[in-house]
């Protein structure tokens, strides 16, 4: 005869049900894995806490850019120029060589969108003083054509301020420049004078800077060009070293020493063939002044 079941037995087992289910919930007080956590390995069935990241060194290496700014410069300068050269006219070559003399000139440059529109233009008079030459020669010339500027990395500074190296920097440029001259120069036995056609002929160039310090910055620039058409044959150079200081942040002053020659030759079928070698050399002084 089979016994009959107890009636507690079925609550009694919901009860032992409920408690293994609240033991294998996770407690309050524990937090759950965080989001950086791992996924267990599949060795060990262990978290592996993740590898920190080591921070990337600064790149030091040395950045060359174009530069790249819109601003303006407008540089009027005299310049203490010793002459010396000779005058083809009237069938005649008569030489001239004066003492130093002041002659003004203006360079301006343009910087729009990583290239520069410079003009560089100066006027000069010698005197003919060489083998009993008397008279003067007045030489206007004129540059102009585009620039560009490759930046070299910026100076590296000390905490007091001091500057740890220098920023070099190069420009090339190419252009045309143009002479005209008016010249009434007369001796024993010769006499030459008149006006020169204009002339010109294309001109490239290069110029190194080097900025020292917060406020000086040296400079060398050199430049040369010639033609050769059948009517008339010229050619030109110009070097320069010197410095910059500046004064305020819009103005500084220019120093250099500057070397100078043009010649021209003009069609020998004509019959009174112009001619012309000028060669100038000395110290200038400008004012620098940014827009």
């Amino acid at each position: 005869m089979r016994e009959p079941r107890s009636r507690a037995s079925g609550p009694l087992l919901l009860l032992v049900l409920l408690a293994a289910a609240g033991c294998a919930a996770p407690r309050g007080d524990a937090p759950p894995p965080g989001p950086s956590a791992a996924p267990p390995s599949a060795g060990d069935g262990e978290w592996d806490a993740p590898a920190p990241e080591e921070p990337r060194p600064p790149d030091r290496r040395p950045r060359w850019e174009i530069e790249n700014r819109v601003f303006a410069t407008w540089t009027p300068y005299a310049w203490a120029a010793t002459p010396d050269g000779d005058q083809a006219r009237s069938g005649a070559r008569v030489p001239f060589d004066g003492d130093a003399s002041l002659a003004g000139g203006l360079r301006t440059e343009a910087w729009l969108d990583r290239v520069s529109w410079g003009i560089d233009a100066f006027y000069a008079t010698a005197d003919g003083e060489e083998g009993g030459t008397e008279g003067s020669l007045d030489y206007l010339t004129l540059r102009f054509g585009p620039h560009m500027r490759l930046s070299g990395p910026s100076p590296l500074e000390l905490r007091d301020g001091e500057v740890l190296s220098i920023r070099p920097s190069v420009d090339g440029f190419v252009g045309v420049r143009t002479h005209f001259a008016d010249g009434d120069l007369e001796g024993p036995g010769f006499f030459s004078s008149g006006d020169s056609p204009w002339w010109g002929e294309p001109v490239a160039g290069v110029r190194l800077s080097a900025m020292v310090g917060r406020r000086v910055t040296l400079h060398a620039r050199a430049e040369g060009g010639g033609i050769d058409v059948g009517a008339w044959q010229s050619w030109s150079y110009d070097l320069e070293a010197g410095a910059t200081v500046q004064v305020t942040d819009h103005v500084a002053l220019a120093a250099a020493w500057r070397w100078y020659g043009a010649s021209y030759d003009g069609d020998e079928d004509d019959l009174d063939p112009y001619g012309l070698e000028v060669r100038l050399s000395g110290p200038w002084v400008g004012l620098v002044m940014e827009f």
